[in-house]
């Protein structure tokens, strides 16, 4: 198995570390300096990269 940080772009990688320690969509926008629905399109990405359904499931690959 891959790890994650052979799967991901750096920037992946950064907004897939802050939504598996329940930031908020919004919250990680904000931080990073662009919109909530950019966000919420990089998740989308990580999650189909990663194989899985659900945020949630993020943290089980993220804090290994």
């Amino acid at each position: 198995q891959k790890a994650v940080t052979d799967l991901l772009t750096p920037l992946e990688y950064s907004i897939a570390m802050l939504a598996c320690r329940d930031w908020t969509n919004q919250e990680i926008a904000a931080h990073m300096n662009i919109s909530s629905h950019t966000v919420k399109r990089y998740i989308s990405t990580v999650l189909q990269k990663l194989g899985i359904r659900q945020r949630q499931e993020l943290k089980k690959y993220m804090l290994k």
